[in-house]
């Protein structure tokens, strides 16, 4: 979702219902929770270098060798 953002696509959010059973989380969240945070952040700073910060360059690039 965040390369689709970057690339300035957008997403629709479609509801569906979520069916359990008897099935239990296997989730430990003293390993989960750094590394989603740390996934959440690098994507953050990934969109942000890709959305902002390389157009903004790559298009003052192009104004400075238009003839």
């Amino acid at each position: 979702m965040i390369r689709l953002d970057a690339r300035g696509m957008r997403l629709a959010d479609v509801p569906i219902t979520a069916v359990y059973g008897d099935e239990s989380s296997g989730i430990e969240y003293s390993t989960f929770v750094p590394r989603l945070s740390w996934l959440l952040l690098t994507g953050f700073l990934w969109r942000l270098w890709t959305k902002y910060f390389r157009r903004a360059t790559a298009s003052r690039d192009d104004s400075t060798n238009s003839p």
